[in-house]
């Protein structure tokens, strides 16, 4: 017979996996129509998805990182999406961004924004990482090359990207679970 509070604790439980099962980015299906359900494989330990549009240039300069920090972190469970949330960007412009970009990671048209609204998505490039549960345990930059608009390092001081992945992979805490990226701002249509 279940107590009062194991059914209590059993109904929540149901409500969070029902609300889980339904976020946008349970299914991802990139550009070539794969469909992407990265946590139904057990290998997967982290899902990293990345806020990108054609013609921001901060974005672009950070394609090469992006795929470095893939071929870094992939063999070690960790999956990489570029999101495109600009509904003027057409399959056809992200098709030939990825081209020319070389970006090698499933790229996910949200033409409807759902993927940046519910996560909350301000800025392109803006990544958020997911743990196995689905939990964000770091939003932010890439790395601080950009301090701000215009005004650039030569190299990084913090690659914030990286050390999240390394601490959850380790099993330690996020040590900024949230830094401020600086990018062109997501313009969102009305629903």
């Amino acid at each position: 017979m279940m107590g009062k509070h194991t059914w209590v604790v059993w109904m929540w439980l149901g409500a969070a996996m029902v609300g889980w099962a339904q976020q946008p980015w349970q299914e991802l299906v990139d550009l070539q129509g794969r469909r992407h359900r990265p946590w139904q494989d057990p290998k997967t330990k982290a899902v990293v998805l990345v806020f990108v549009n054609v013609d921001c240039p901060i974005a672009n300069f950070y394609q090469p990182r992006l795929r470095q920090l893939a071929q870094r972190f992939e063999p070690r469970g960790v999956r990489f999406f570029q999101i495109h949330c600009d509904p003027a960007v057409t399959a056809q412009q992200a098709q030939e961004h990825a081209q020319q970009f070389h970006i090698t990671m499933p790229v996910v048209m949200d033409s409807k924004q759902r993927i940046a609204r519910a996560l909350g998505a301000k800025i392109t490039p803006e990544v958020f990482v997911l743990d196995r549960r689905g939990q964000v345990v770091y939003r932010g930059r890439i790395d601080d090359t950009y301090v701000d608009y215009g005004k650039k390092r030569p190299r990084p001081l913090h690659h914030d990207l990286a050390d999240a992945l390394e601490a959850l992979l380790a099993g330690r805490p996020v040590p900024r679970p949230r830094t401020k990226p600086v990018g062109c701002f997501i313009i969102y249509q009305q629903p």
